[in-house]
C-alpha cells in the first residue's frame, strides 16, 4: 500500500468495501506493511535518475514532482535510480539525469545545468548511459545498479490525464439503442402486458438454466436472478424501450409485478398517446442517464411514494 498523509507513530489503515445488488456486503481492512529494518549496503557515489512519459508535459510534471519529492526527505538514490529504470515503462518522452546527491539531481530535473564530466570517468559513464537512453536505447538498469543490492520503492507515479473516450453524437446517426420493435410491442400500456414482457425478457437471460415457472410476486434475486443478470435485464429493457431506466429499478421494484406496475405507470404518465417514446437517435452518455436516474419517482403514486421513504428511511 502506498502510504499517503503525515507520518505518525501508528500504522496507517485504510478501509474498502464493496456492495451486491443482491445485498452481499464485503469489508476489508488494510494496513501498512511494517517499515523494512535498516541494513547496511553499499552506497552509490553517483546515480543517473531515467524518467518517462507519454508526453511532453507529462514528462516536466513528472520532473518537478520527482524533485520535490527528493528533497522532502533522505533518500537512498541507489534504490531510486533501480526502480526508475528497471522498475518502470519506458515511454517515448524521456529525459536522465546525473549527480551524486539528491540536491544536485533534483536541481537538474528542474532544468539547471549539469555538472560536466570535468574527467571523472564516472560521471562520464554515467552520462553517455543518460545520453544513449534518452536517445531512445535500451539500458540494463538492473545490472547497473546490482552491486548496490537495490529495492523497488515508491515514487512518484506518471501524472494522471483526464480523458473522455464517449463518441461525439453525429447529426442523423442511427442510435446505439435502436430497435426494430414497433414501439407498441416495446411499450404497452397495461400492467398485464408488462407482467409478460418482463417474464419473457428474464426468462431469455436465465437461458442456461433449466427453464421454470417464475414468481411474479417473489423478488427476482430469489429467483435466480444475480446482480450480473440484473444489469443484463436492465440493458435488454433498455435497448427494447430505446430509453435509459432507472439504475435502482430492480432495487425499489424487486418482483415483476411491480417492476410491471412502476413501467405501466411512468408509461400512463409519459404521454395518453404513445406511452414510451423512443430515445432522441443520439448517443446516451452516461452522465445524462446518472442526472435522470431519480425521475422515476415523478410517476410514483402517494402509496408507493410513502413505502419507497419508509424503507429508505428504515434501511439508513
Amino acid at each position: 500500500m502506498n502510504p499517503v498523509g503525515p507520518a505518525t507513530d501508528r500504522p496507517r489503515r485504510a478501509g474498502v468495501s464493496s456492495f451486491s445488488f443482491t445485498g452481499t456486503n464485503v469489508h476489508v481492512v488494510l494496513e501498512a506493511a511494517p517499515a523494512p529494518p535498516p541494513v547496511d549496503k553499499p552506497r552509490a557515489t553517483m546515480v543517473v535518475l531515467p524518467i518517462s512519459a507519454r508526453d511532453a508535459a507529462a514528462l516536466e510534471e513528472l520532473a518537478v514532482e520527482l524533485a520535490a519529492w527528493l528533497e522532502a526527505a533522505p533518500r537512498d538514490l541507489a534504490d531510486v535510480g533501480f526502480t526508475l529504470g528497471a522498475g518502470r515503462t519506458a515511454f517515448a518522452h524521456r529525459r536522465a539525469v546525473v549527480g551524486a546527491t539528491a540536491a544536485e539531481v533534483a536541481a537538474a530535473l528542474r532544468g539547471d545545468a549539469a555538472a560536466p564530466a570535468d574527467g571523472d570517468p564516472l560521471r562520464a559513464r554515467l552520462l553517455e548511459l543518460a545520453r544513449i537512453w534518452t536517445a531512445g536505447a535500451a539500458v540494463d538498469w538492473a545490472r547497473l545498479y546490482r552491486p548496490f543490492d537495490p529495492r523497488k520503492i515508491s515514487l512518484p507515479g506518471h501524472p494522471f490525464r483526464r480523458q473522455r473516450h464517449w463518441p461525439d453524437p453525429v447529426a442523423g446517426a442511427p442510435s446505439d439503442r435502436a430497435t426494430s420493435i414497433p414501439v407498441a410491442a416495446a411499450a404497452p400500456d397495461r400492467s398485464e402486458a408488462w407482467r409478460r414482457l418482463i417474464d419473457e425478457r428474464a426468462r431469455r437471460v436465465l437461458s442456461d438454466r433449466p427453464l421454470r415457472q417464475l414468481d411474479p410476486e417473489l423478488a427476482l434475486a430469489e429467483q435466480g436472478i444475480t446482480s450480473l443478470l440484473a444489469l443484463q435485464l436492465l440493458q435488454d429493457l433498455e435497448t427494447l424501450l430505446a430509453r435509459p431506466l432507472p439504475a435502482t429499478l430492480f432495487y425499489n421494484y424487486p418482483s415483476i409485478n411491480r417492476i410491471a406496475a412502476f413501467l405501466a405507470g411512468a408509461s400512463a404518465a409519459s404521454s395518453p398517446d404513445r406511452p414510451i417514446a423512443p430515445a432522441a437517435p443520439d448517443v446516451v452518455h452516461p452522465e445524462a442517464a446518472a442526472e435522470n436516474e431519480f425521475d422515476f419517482l415523478d410517476a410514483l403514486d402517494t402509496v408507493d411514494l410513502a413505502t419507497l421513504i419508509e424503507r429508505e428511511v428504515g434501511s439508513s
